[in-house]
């Protein structure tokens, strides 16, 4: 385990957000499907009370890291989008 983790609990977090309220926090979570190995994998965007949810094959980190290639590659279309459009 990561040392800056080690002791900190999730009270710890809650002070820090009442520390600095502008702090925008989003939270990543997995929601196991009754079909064996599927997932969702959500991310809250608590500002704004978003969520949104992946569907993965499987429950492993790189399933997790195909969800960011994803968003990656999206958001970078987007920029592309919008230099060409200027």
């Amino acid at each position: 385990m990561r040392k800056f983790i080690i002791g900190r609990t999730y009270n710890d977090f809650l002070k820090y957000l009442e520390d600095h309220p502008d702090t925008n926090v989003i939270e990543m979570d997995t929601v196991v499907g009754p079909e064996p190995g599927k997932a969702l994998l959500t991310f809250l965007f608590r500002n704004c009370n978003l969520m949104i949810a992946f569907l993965i094959d499987n429950l492993t980190s790189q399933s997790v890291i195909n969800v960011f290639h994803f968003l990656l590659i999206l958001h970078y279309q987007q920029l592309q989008n919008n230099k060409s459009s200027s």
